[in-house]
């Protein structure tokens, strides 16, 4: 029992020391690269980096200053409910009533999947092809998408709609994973945090599979969370949903497996009785059947639709990943490498084709060459929080066509002007709070996914709305922290902020 301590306290403190760790490093290169653009007195350098210390250092004197001894908000949770779905759906509904874009990239193979599921039209045998060799979730997303369209009606407005419900769904479940560990007011302000993410409102006139992605992630970690704290009859039902939705979020987004790894450590992290391992193994056992379950049917069901399928799908990311071209980015390059290999082979070729590729990348870069690509890649992922706000400003200065209708209602944009400042007010609060003392065991349940993903994202294709499960990681463990500033026990060392109180840095 004492080694499981020991060993969580290791893994706590290398997890911290690698968060710490990039996160200034990302925040170097960030200053650095602004300064070299000329960008310094701007919002998006230096300044913007003072003003989001100082707000970082507001925050926690706040959090200081302002008891939050009584943990449950004086409204009932039917009410709650009704006020956060009004946060999620107003400005994301008036963004989509007055703007509209065309739907490219990924987006446009959603749109056009989803419609000829939805007509009942035979999908065209290009895209069949790129489904079987390197997209085999988009054919589950499109068929989601597609419901939208027998409740708001066959136009792109509809699978929007479906988005902010998903969206509002996503923001509930992380409430209410949180009131787990930090109780309903704590909560409902992260959550809250979540529903007014500028980036989350810009990104609503796009078909997004990350919302619907979140909900079935945030479903299977609520219902293991709900299998650890039920009775007896309930924690098997409730382990076995974790176990399905768990794989639905699988099918769309490899990182759950991250997820379940996390699981594992922890269970290891935090023996107490071997009657107690045992129950937290089986418990896990029977969660990968059911996960397993979901995964292998959805595969079986894509061979048999599309007629086969290309593996391991993790070749095309993992190429696309070690390209140098765009540091990891899609690029035109590496789409013409694929095409070309799609053309030359069979469809259960293509992905072990991508993958001798990519490790021949791998094999040619030195080792400066691959520190490089690493950091460009965190950076991408870490760097900056406004990636949908500076794709939009492109497409107004440079590809006008793309816009199909209205415009961004002044609002909307202004606080999507300030997505970069919130999102450093975000990185830093994160970064600083990975020393305040809480839980190590809540911490680590937000901390190792987050690290798991920076990791992953290390080798495959990245790209800046990977931040979307990043988020809700950040905002989790913002409040575990923040919901202990006030203790007092175990003092390692202390700090003064701006005329408040003492903050005490702990274990």
């Amino acid at each position: 029992m004492k080694l499981s301590q020991h060993f969580k306290k290791i893994i706590a403190l290398l997890v911290s020391l690698w968060i710490v760790l990039w996160i200034i490093i990302i925040q170097i290169k960030r200053n650095y690269d602004s300064i070299i653009d000329g960008d310094c007195l701007r919002l998006d350098g230096i300044l913007t980096y003072f003003i989001a210390w100082i707000a970082v250092l507001l925050i926690f004197r706040w959090f200081k200053t302002h008891s939050f001894n009584t943990r449950n908000i004086s409204i009932s949770e039917c009410k709650l409910v009704l006020l956060l779905f009004l946060i999620v759906f107003l400005p994301r509904y008036i963004l989509i009533s007055n703007f509209s874009v065309l739907q490219i990239s990924d987006y446009e193979g959603y749109w056009e999947i989803s419609q000829a599921l939805f007509r009942g039209y035979p999908i065209s045998d290009e895209l069949k092809n790129y489904m079987a060799t390197v997209a085999v979730n988009q054919l589950l997303i499109s068929k989601i998408f597609s419901i939208s369209y027998l409740i708001w009606g066959n136009n792109v407005f509809a699978p929007l709609m479906l988005n902010i419900f998903f969206t509002f769904l996503y923001t509930y479940l992380f409430y209410k994973i949180c009131n787990n560990f930090v109780g309903q007011k704590l909560s409902f302000i992260g959550a809250i945090c979540l529903a007014v993410w500028p980036e989350n409102i810009l990104n609503s006139v796009y078909m997004l599979s990350e919302p619907m992605f979140l909900v079935f992630l945030f479903s299977g970690i609520l219902f293991y969370i709900k299998c650890k704290t039920a009775f007896t009859h309930y924690k098997w039902l409730f382990i076995s949903l974790s176990g399905l939705f768990l794989g639905l979020s699988e099918q769309l987004r490899s990182i759950t497996t991250i997820f379940i790894i996390t699981f594992a450590i922890l269970i290891i992290c935090n023996i107490e009785s071997k009657k107690k391992l045992m129950d937290d193994i089986l418990q896990l056992v029977v969660m990968l059947v059911f996960y397993n379950l979901v995964k292998y049917g959805y595969l079986y069901y894509v061979k048999q639709l599309l007629g086969g399928m290309s593996t391991p799908t993790f070749g095309w990311p993992l190429y696309l990943g070690t390209d140098i071209t765009n540091w990891g980015s899609w690029s035109e390059k590496a789409a013409l490498t694929l095409t070309q290999v799609r053309n030359s082979n069979s469809v259960d070729n293509v992905q072990k084709e991508m993958l001798q590729k990519a490790l021949i990348n791998i094999s040619s870069y030195d080792l400066k060459t691959i520190i490089r690509l690493v950091l460009e890649k965190m950076y991408i992922l870490l760097g900056r929080g406004d990636g949908t706000y500076r794709d939009l400003q492109y497409i107004f200065v440079n590809s006008p066509e793309q816009i199909l209708s209205g415009n961004i209602p002044a609002i909307i944009w202004s606080w999507g002007s300030l997505s970069n400042i919130i999102y450093l007010v975000l990185l830093n609060t994160f970064l600083l709070s990975t020393a305040f003392k809480s839980s190590i065991t809540d911490k680590l349940f937000f901390q190792l996914p987050f690290c798991g993903i920076m990791l992953l994202h290390c080798l495959i294709y990245i790209s800046p709305r990977y931040q979307y499960p990043l988020l809700p990681l950040l905002l989790a463990c913002n409040m575990i922290s923040l919901n202990s500033i006030n203790s007092t026990e175990n003092k390692i060392f202390k700090f003064h902020l701006p005329g408040g109180n003492k903050c005490v840095i702990a274990k």
